[in-house]
């Protein structure tokens, strides 16, 4: 068994790339190795496990946005 992180066209559905590894790695681990396949104007999503300020910090740096679900643990700054 395993788990898989996949990079997925828009316009298409088609996956564009998939990243597999045994089931009790983190997906973030997987995740950050689709990065290389990141375009600009990509749009990422995710859970809160990816919403960390390095991973948004990086994604920006490739041009692309990201949407995460908020931690329980951080502070919302909007009402």
């Amino acid at each position: 068994m395993g788990i898989s992180i996949s990079k997925f066209s828009i316009a298409t559905g088609a996956a564009v790339a998939v990243v597999i590894n045994v089931l009790n790695t983190h997906g973030i681990k997987l995740a950050r190795l689709l990065y290389q396949f990141l375009n600009p104007g990509d749009v990422l999503l995710g859970d809160c496990a990816f919403c960390s300020y390095a991973d948004l910090t990086f994604i920006k740096n490739y041009n692309c946005d990201a949407i995460f679900r908020l931690s329980q643990t951080r502070k919302k700054l909007l009402p």
